[in-house]
């Protein structure tokens, strides 16, 4: 029922039932929800009893939602570190939940990752010469959130 979304007021547990189906969407951090509710300019009673709700019922839940943000922009886009720190503090996940979450990423598989994208990047360069491919490969992995001492170590392993 998408016009339900135009309605300009909502009983408790329809605005309950539109929000777990926002949730249940895919991970929602605690802070997307609250944006969400916000951007329906919802009055605070009703934020209050749906936010409770969803809490009760585990549709939000910050460890699962960071956990999932990695997997995801780790193991399907390729993300470095910086970046998906950065994406979980834009979403306000606490710094503990951030560290819990970073812990699923392999080190091998990391450096694995970064070196390929690496090797991958290397020959579609377009450079005068071999500091500038450098440069430009180095601000292309940094761009994808890895650190500084990661590219440098595995540009020093393919730029010989």
């Amino acid at each position: 029922m998408n016009s339900s979304r135009k309605k300009s007021v909502y009983t408790r547990e329809e605005a309950l039932h539109l929000m777990q189906k926002y949730c249940a969407y895919r991970e929602r951090s605690h802070l997307e929800v609250e944006r969400k509710m916000d951007e329906w300019g919802w009055i605070p009673e009703i934020r209050e009893y749906v936010y409770l709700r969803l809490l009760e019922d585990d549709f939000i839940n910050e460890e699962r939602y960071a956990r999932a943000v990695v997997s995801g922009k780790f193991g399907i886009k390729k993300w470095g570190r910086r970046k998906i720190v950065q994406r979980l503090k834009q979403n306000g996940v606490s710094e503990e939940n951030i560290r819990l979450a970073l812990q699923e990423i392999d080190e091998e598989e990391y450096e694995r990752v970064l070196y390929e994208l690496a090797r991958k990047k290397i020959p579609s360069v377009k450079a005068s010469g071999a500091y500038e491919r450098r440069r430009k490969v180095f601000t292309y992995l940094y761009s994808k959130g890895y650190e500084t001492e990661a590219i440098n170590s595995v540009l020093d392993r393919l730029c010989q």
